[in-house]
């Protein structure tokens, strides 16, 4: 039995050599997600412009927006929800100050994202008056820092 125990100590030894081994081997290795989760995220388009210049001067008492640029022009939101009911009041809210809102929806991958508009969607339900553009701010800012830095597709200004 005695004879044992120092060939299995060197075999574990052993084999936690190999192991740390072939885990450095890895450590540096991109490994990119087999599935990809996306949720549904409702975006409040403001308007599509020709160029920036007009856009500015059309959105200047709007403090908080994004714009995505495809072949069709310059795309501005106002605003980001995970509810559509809460697409809705966003819309009615920016419809009385004289824009008109398109709800369009989106998919985005970004979790962590996801989970701040879902807890400022929890505010927006009780949310009335100027509380709702203070909310839309918040949510345009924290789409910026989050998924802006990771998918250049969009811009902030």
């Amino acid at each position: 039995m005695r004879k044992y125990i120092g060939s299995v100590i060197l075999s574990l030894a052993f084999g936690v050599y190999l192991g740390m081994f072939v885990l450095k081997q890895y450590k540096d290795f991109d490994v990119t997600s087999v599935f990809n989760y996306y949720d549904t995220l409702y975006f409040m388009e403001i308007g599509v412009y020709n160029d920036i210049d007009s856009m500015k001067s059309d959105l200047g008492e709007i403090s908080s927006y994004i714009y995505d640029i495809d072949d069709k022009g310059h795309h501005a939101y106002v605003g980001i929800t995970k509810s559509y009911e809460n697409a809705l009041k966003v819309k009615e809210y920016f419809n009385d100050m004289g824009y008109d809102i398109i709800i369009k929806d989106n998919r985005v991958s970004n979790g962590v994202f996801v989970s701040v508009v879902s807890q400022y969607d929890l505010i927006l339900n009780d949310a009335s008056g100027d509380a709702i553009g203070d909310i839309c701010n918040q949510v345009i800012n924290s789409y910026e820092e989050l998924v802006l830095n990771e998918d250049k597709g969009y811009s902030k200004e």
